[in-house]
């Protein structure tokens, strides 16, 4: 029976992702991760925000550059100190003491933050061009 449920999400899981709604199948059904944000979902999210295509464009490039998609803490060492930046957006906390660690390493967290701060004119990150 428990093959035969794995098999079936399987099956599901085949339909959603060629529906590309996001769905990794690279997981395991064990780890229990089985949703997995793509750019097209970023790109949703940030039309709701009345964002135009172009600037969805550039967000996209920035987020790809900062994390390439991954929420995890900066790569980047600063005397002798990792920084302070977190989440596929590379929040620096220390900016944004209004965010949390555990938030800004939440991809929707992120993505709804980012089409904020750029609603108000922020662009301060280091991939910004």
């Amino acid at each position: 029976m428990k093959h035969f449920i794995i098999a079936l999400l399987v099956v599901i899981l085949s339909v959603l992702s060629s529906l590309c709604i996001g769905i990794s199948l690279a997981e395991s059904p064990e780890t229990k991760k089985i949703w997995e944000w793509t750019p097209r979902m970023y790109t949703k999210v940030l039309r709701q925000y009345d964002i135009s295509e172009k600037d969805i464009e550039t967000i996209l490039n920035i987020i790809e550059c900062e994390s390439n998609f991954v929420s995890k803490q900066s790569d980047i060492w600063r005397n002798g100190k990792r920084e302070l930046s977190f989440g596929i957006a590379q929040i620096h906390l220390p900016s944004h003491p209004d965010v949390t660690k555990e938030q800004a390493l939440d991809k929707e967290f992120s993505i709804h933050w980012t089409a904020k701060k750029w609603k108000e004119g922020f662009r301060g990150w280091s991939c910004y061009k």
